[in-house]
């Protein structure tokens, strides 16, 4: 059984942002999730319950709640990962790699006159257009 989290109270500011809030057709929907589930709570559905009616597992509705508690909505709408994740192509590799596919490997002094997947990948990697993957 999870261990219980109680919504500390919320001050008139926190409580006038948090009506704000879940009028802004213009947040994301996990954005507004997350204003939901301390509206949720805060009118006193337990957690469980609140998680259900917002549409997200509960364990994200506590990790909510102790955020808020911790520091008030100042982490609610930050992204998780702004940048994504690394390239593994650099733009000039991906431009000679779309070079390559789309030119006949007779052009390329090869001795056979169209690529197959296995054709076309064997060549990338040997001249390091591709980076060290598996085929599985």
């Amino acid at each position: 059984m999870p261990k219980p989290v109680r919504l500390r109270p919320l001050t008139r500011g926190e409580q006038r942002v948090l009506r704000t809030k879940l009028k802004d057709l213009s947040l994301s929907v996990r954005v507004h999730q997350r204003y939901r589930i301390i509206e949720e709570i805060r009118r006193g559905r337990r957690v469980v319950e609140a998680a259900e009616r917002v549409g997200c597992h509960f364990t994200a509705a506590y990790d909510w709640i102790r955020r808020f508690n911790a520091s008030g909505w100042t982490t609610f709408e930050r992204v998780a990962n702004p940048k994504g994740r690394p390239p593994i192509l650099k733009a000039e590799q991906l431009r000679e790699l779309v070079d390559v596919a789309l030119s006949s490997p007779a052009e390329r002094g090869l001795p056979f006159s169209a690529w197959s997947v296995p054709k076309l990948a064997t060549y990338c990697r040997e001249r390091r257009l591709l980076p060290p993957v598996t085929d599985e």
